[in-house]
């Protein structure tokens, strides 16, 4: 799975953000404080220490928090002490004394075994150690074309004055990232939140908040050596262990309980007996087994044990929302496509879609919106661009709640999704184009065919006549979009989708039909980023590019997203242009 990180300025050492204001903040100068901020600091009501609460109500998606970073540093080792000792006395006594700092921690007792030099440096040192482990966030940046992280960024790590005082939930109502190469911290909110309440972040890895409650506190207790007793694990109800109803026709399921047993259905309310309970608790165990041990040997063999494959493929799963699911798709999607075995590898993805189904109570993890880009991409491999879409407009809703619009992320996921919408005919519609409309062919047969750029003719028996530069072409009204050139009057709009056309050279006609994103413009020029594999943007001039609205997702144009059809598919053709994407993906 992706987790992008940025190109830009290579920062060595230790970055720091001085002197504090009122508010509050530590900043290296005005320009460099907050933007905006709907939290503060509170002292926690459950005592030793602080946490942050709403200063105004909130809906999901809002931005609570930007702020540029305390102390930050490439080295998260104990070369990130050096860095701090270059510091002025003063920052260094503002970092000291402005975090949380257990110096009676278990991980506080192994920096002091190791930890040399005269008293009052070790004491020190002890003590920015202790602060950096308990307060620490990884600050690695997004890569512009949001297709994962930049390694030369991978260590780096900051602390800051306020978003470090967020406390962990594992049914958080926030989450965060880093916006650049400078570390700048973004809160956002991920669910409503009233004026007052305690917002609350994430500790642990996106997909450790899909684990079993017993395995979450587990590592907890391991990394930041406290008992999380958040919402979510002290619900006495473990979610993410989900077994179905006992009974044939029930829909419905139960869940594990912490202290034993499982609750009763939630469809027909039956209450189970204990015997049932050690069957499939039994059953569960057997299977984390089998994938533990399976995990154990891909790894080993570099992910290629072809000894396995039998067992990869006698893996069942305990019911659809169960945290097992996700492994077990994964795991058979991974070798149907290593065997080349399409149609498996499609069903494959089913097993892993369901884990998202409507009623998955673990929707707010950020692995989710992940899962969804990974299903879209396998969709969209296998010819099913109607499922594709489906999962991509699913994708970037979630990514939007998480991110800022402009976000990398945000604007692969746009991507994409205009790119399956042009393998899909439009919606039906009554609108007569005018003569001389420049239109855009979509979800046509020959897929060389969609993304080709012309002008519309006359209208005859459900066919429009396309002028295109060769010649012209009867289209069914379903496979044509009105599109508009990106030139003035037409205003683009920074993350807009928009497609390539007209390149006359060898490497120009390579991008014609291809979706990319805005990512600036101006003087007859746009910068697109997303049509060329691996090369970065693409500076294009205005009259190669246009905006075709019914493309577009719905945060773009104000309206609802067009539904996913299949016909006039051809999902067994295959074309280079299908070998360049299986690349890509």
């Amino acid at each position: 799975l992706k987790y992008p990180g940025s190109s830009g300025i290579s920062l060595s050492g230790a970055l720091v953000m001085a002197l504090p204001s009122s508010s509050g903040f530590c900043v290296k100068d005005d320009s460099r404080m907050a933007e905006q901020s709907k939290v503060e600091v509170c002292e926690s009501p459950t005592g030793g220490g602080c946490c942050l609460r709403a200063k105004c109500d909130v809906t999901s998606g809002e931005t609570l928090l930007v702020e540029p970073p305390c102390f930050m540093t490439d080295h998260y080792d104990e070369r990130a002490v050096v860095d701090f000792f270059t510091l002025p006395a003063a920052r260094q006594d503002l970092i000291l004394g402005s975090f949380f700092c257990p110096m009676d921690s278990d991980n506080t007792a192994l920096i002091r075994s190791r930890v040399t030099g005269t008293a009052a440096d070790s004491a020190r040192a002890v003590q920015f150690e202790t602060i950096m482990n308990f307060n620490c966030f990884d600050c690695t940046p997004v890569l512009a074309d949001g297709s994962g992280i930049d390694d030369q960024y991978e260590d780096r790590v900051a602390i800051y004055t306020v978003a470090s005082k967020a406390n962990h939930s594992c049914e958080p109502n926030a989450s965060w990232y880093t916006r650049d190469v400078l570390g700048t911290r973004v809160v956002r909110s991920i669910a409503a939140i009233r004026k007052g309440d305690e917002v609350c972040i994430s500790y642990l890895k996106n997909s450790d908040l899909l684990l079993p409650t017993r395995e979450r506190r587990q590592k907890l207790q391991s990394h930041a050596e406290f008992f999380c007793e958040c919402s979510l694990c002290s619900s006495g109800v473990d979610r993410a262990r989900v077994f179905p109803c006992t009974l044939s026709f029930c829909p419905g399921a139960r869940r594990a309980l912490l202290h034993g047993g499982a609750s009763e259905c939630d469809a027909c309310a039956k209450v189970f007996v204990e015997a049932s309970f050690s069957e499939m608790f039994g059953e569960e165990a057997a299977l984390c087994d089998n994938l533990d041990r399976i995990d154990r040997a891909l790894k080993v063999s570099g992910g290629h044990d072809g000894d396995i494959s039998a067992e990869i493929l006698a893996l069942r799963t305990i019911h659809p929302l169960h945290h097992t699911t996700r492994r077990v798709g994964r795991l058979q999607y991974d070798l149907h496509i290593r065997l080349h075995q399409k149609a498996d590898a499609a069903r494959a993805l089913e097993i892993i879609a369901s884990s998202h189904g409507p009623r998955c109570s673990m929707s707010n993890a950020p692995e989710n919106a992940f899962d969804l880009e990974f299903l879209g991409d396998g969709f969209r491999r296998a010819g099913d661009f109607g499922r594709a879409e489906e999962m991509y407009d699913r994708a970037w809703r979630e990514q939007a709640v998480r991110h800022e619009l402009l976000h990398p992320y945000v604007a692969c996921c746009m991507r994409k999704l205009a790119s399956v919408r042009l393998r899909l005919p439009a919606a039906e519609t009554n609108e007569l184009l005018a003569l001389g409309t420049l239109v855009v062919l979509r979800g046509l047969r020959d897929r060389r065919s969609n993304g080709v750029v012309g002008h519309v003719g006359q209208l005859q028996d459900g066919l429009y006549t396309v002028h295109l530069g060769a010649g012209s072409v009867p289209v069914p009204v379903s496979n044509v979009s009105s599109a508009l050139l990106a030139k003035a009057p037409l205003i683009l709009v920074h993350g807009q989708p928009v497609l390539v056309h007209g390149l006359t050279s060898e490497a120009g006609q390579a991008l014609n039909g291809r979706i990319g994103t805005v990512e600036a413009f101006g003087q007859g020029r746009v910068v697109v980023q997303g049509v060329r594999r691996g090369l970065g943007v693409a500076d294009l001039a205005a009259e190669n590019i246009v905006v075709v609205d019914a493309l577009e997702v719905a945060s773009m144009q104000g309206a609802s997203c067009p539904a996913s059809r299949d016909e006039g598919v051809d999902t067994d053709s295959e074309t280079d242009e299908d070998d360049d994407e299986d690349e890509e993906l």
